[in-house]
């Protein structure tokens, strides 16, 4: 995306919000005499693409910094992490649309009820957004509560350092948290591509499930069962598979900050097409940090002619097949991968967390918990899970 297109967006959206005016409240128009709507930040149209940085400030995650270096912006509060172009846009629109209905209160001591008081205020409600061009401060704005529609819409805002509020069109309301500024997406392979799943753990135990073929609707769990217990349900096995699928950040730091030497798990994610992912997981300040990469492996050698059988049926088979890519896609996507991800740790949802850190014991269940409960008597381990035979080239985790 290209900042370039702002202008173009921006003009579009205040023509049409220039044409849905309401018939506002009688009485208050009344009282308060009648206001010519004007925009608020004249020409703020013809200098958006001007702007290089964005400034939220509330009371949740304090001072969030966005700059813009080219065509990119970056998060400055997490060492210019890219940023989310898309909320940074519509916000930089939605101010320029901003156009008022009538004043409102001037007291600081009303301010409150309409959440436009300073941030800085203890428990603030509100929300300020500054744009800068250079130096320049081309907006400088302290967002409240909107107005619900059914008392016709809008939103009361106050610009920094004046005391007039004032309602308007509009129903800006900028995220307050940090993470919600970024650009989450850290990898997405879709969980019917993933072959095998190999997780290692420091001690040496681990955990490997595995599909034969992209047809097959279950996985296999290699890793021999304990005595007495049994493999848990299937959609346990699916669920270390889907961990590639929208893998998404909660927060981000240089990678050099995060010691990835002490003894890490690390878990490999092989798919039918031929990428690897390589997720490594430390424990540093109370927290998980995942380091990511991508590269090759070997291509699943009857998948060609699966996905030429299939590719494009309203079918099962068909839907698989749709998600294989070619080796030239593959190769693609992981130098896509890659760059977005080198020299970064990440922490990711809880969820994910948990699954990345899957044991044996996590995966299978106790043979007289599960009797107890009412359960049929379950096979022995070894028919439960039988360990599989040695893997074949392709399926090598050094494949």
């Amino acid at each position: 995306m290209r900042l370039k297109s702002f202008i173009v967006l921006a003009a579009v959206t205040i023509l049409v919000a220039g044409g849905a005016f309401y018939t506002w409240n009688l009485r208050e128009s009344s009282t308060r005499g009648t206001v010519t709507s004007e925009p608020l930040f004249p020409g703020l149209t013809d200098r958006i693409n001007d702007i290089d940085r964005l400034t939220i400030r509330t009371s949740a995650d304090g001072t969030i910094t966005l700059v813009r270096e080219g065509d990119d912006w970056g998060m400055a509060e997490r060492h210019g992490y890219p940023a989310a172009f898309e909320k940074i846009r519509n916000t930089l629109i939605e101010i320029a649309a901003l156009n008022t209905i009538e004043p409102r209160t001037s007291k600081p001591e009303l301010y409150e009820k309409l959440q436009v008081e300073d941030v800085e205020s203890e428990l603030s409600s509100s929300i300020r957004v500054t744009a800068a061009a250079g130096d320049e401060i081309v907006a400088d704005l302290i967002v409240g509560r909107t107005r619900p529609t059914q008392e016709g819409g809008g939103v009361f805002v106050r610009k920094a350092g004046e005391e007039q509020s004032w309602l308007a069109e509009g129903s800006i309301q900028p995220q307050r948290k940090f993470v919600q500024w970024l650009d989450r997406n850290i990898v997405n392979a879709d969980q019917r591509r993933i072959r095998r799943v190999e997780m290692t753990r420091p001690d040496g135990q681990g955990v490997v499930i595995s599909k034969q073929h992209p047809a097959d609707e279950a996985y296999t769990l290699e890793t021999p069962v304990p005595e007495g217990r049994k493999v848990k349900p299937d959609s346990e096995l699916r669920a270390l598979a889907s961990i590639t699928d929208f893998l998404i950040l909660e927060d981000v730091r240089p990678q050099d900050e995060v010691d990835f030497a002490s003894s890490p798990i690390i878990d490999r994610f092989l798919t039918f097409d031929g990428l690897e992912l390589v997720m490594e997981v430390v424990e540093q300040d109370d927290r998980s940090w995942v380091r990511v990469t991508a590269g090759p492996t070997e291509r699943f050698e009857d998948l060609d002619a699966f996905v030429e059988e299939y590719k494009g049926q309203d079918s099962r088979e068909g839907r698989i097949a749709d998600q294989m890519k070619t080796p030239e896609e593959i190769e693609k996507e992981i130098a896509a991968i890659n760059d977005r991800v080198d020299g970064w740790a990440y922490r990711v949802t809880d969820y994910k967390t948990g699954k990345l850190k899957t044991t044996i014991e996590d995966i299978t269940e106790n043979l007289e918990a599960a009797a107890s409960e009412g359960e049929a008597p379950a096979a022995p381990a070894e028919e439960a899970a039988p360990e599989a035979p040695a893997a074949d080239a392709s399926t090598s985790s050094g494949g």
